[in-house]
């Protein structure tokens, strides 16, 4: 997934970390998502409604396809979430 195909902003000014929302509606299957994510090196925990994976930033993904990352730092955050989004669904 390209930068163009999602949204990334700071949910709030005080907030720890930037989401990263599609802009087409997209379901991921979280156990196969969890799977891909182990085998990319992530350590995941899965909470069934939401995965937790730390590679880098520690990231959230969503069956939406949103994803939170874990950090003030934009470039980091949009690196994170570009990272897991080429991993999780591919270009």
């Amino acid at each position: 997934m390209r930068s163009e195909d999602y949204y990334i902003l700071k949910p709030c000014k005080g907030s720890v970390g930037f989401t990263a929302t599609p802009k087409k509606n997209i379901w991921l299957d979280l156990e196969v998502c969890a799977e891909k994510l182990k085998n990319a090196g992530y350590n995941v925990l899965d909470a069934n409604v939401m995965l937790i994976a730390e590679n880098d930033v520690e990231i959230t993904v969503y069956r939406s396809g949103k994803i939170l990352t874990k950090t003030d730092d934009k470039d980091a955050a949009k690196s994170a979430i570009e990272k897991a989004y080429g991993i999780l669904i591919g270009d």
